[in-house]
């Protein structure tokens, strides 16, 4: 189970506007997911702003914007801190294997979820079979033993985002080769993304960053 991804993605809103872009590295199966990823953001009149993530079974690095050059650019996050900083991040962290790892989305909300379309279809000349996935976040809450998840989806449904539904593509050895999200944020605007994994089974290096860069 490793695999090359690569995300681009937008943001349209009428007080928001951004586009994002990554490419990274995906290892393992289950619990046991190693992501090594770098995304960048770009919006209006600003800097593109790179953000680094490195996010192992028993650990979380981020390097965050502006701190490249810094002479301990990575952050080790602690997963039992109670500071919300510190939750933000194990949250922006939690999104990326999701994302990394579509099996995952899958069966953490597995009742929740209903495939309510199939079809072939050929992605980079290769066939596939393309699923059209709908999450019921409001079923999600109420099966959901996590009280912190169960919160963050019942404020999302509160908010007026009551499912979620998503197009993924999976080749005839049963590997997802291309994911797409589409969907209305109320409030905020549309979320649009799309990733691409490619080189199923080939050598990666996910490791830990040196400990002379990490504070």
């Amino acid at each position: 189970r490793t695999a090359r991804i690569s995300l681009r993605g937008e943001l349209a809103g009428a007080a928001i506007t951004m586009k994002f872009t990554g490419e990274g590295v995906l290892r393992g199966v289950g619990s046991d997911v190693a992501v090594k990823f770098t995304q960048v953001v770009t919006r209006p009149d600003a800097d593109p702003q790179e953000t680094g993530f490195v996010v192992l079974p028993d650990a979380l690095y981020l390097l965050q914007p502006g701190r490249h050059t810094a002479a301990r650019p990575w952050t080790r996050v602690d997963r039992s801190s109670t500071d919300p900083e510190d939750q933000q991040l194990l949250a922006q962290a939690a999104t990326l294997i999701d994302s990394a790892d579509p099996a995952r989305t899958i069966s953490r909300y597995a009742g929740a979820t209903s495939i309510t379309e199939t079809a072939e279809d050929v992605i980079a000349g290769d066939p596939a079979v393309r699923y059209t996935l709908v999450v019921d976040l409001a079923r999600a809450a109420a099966l959901q033993p996590d009280p912190a998840v169960r919160a963050q989806l019942l404020q999302q449904v509160r908010s007026g985002l009551t499912q979620i539904t998503s197009n993924l593509w999976i080749d005839q050895l049963s590997r997802p080769v291309r994911l797409v999200v589409r969907q209305e944020l109320p409030g905020i605007g549309t979320l649009s993304i799309m990733g691409s994994y490619r080189d199923w089974g080939r050598d990666v290096e996910i490791e830990a960053p040196p400990g002379s860069q990490v504070r």
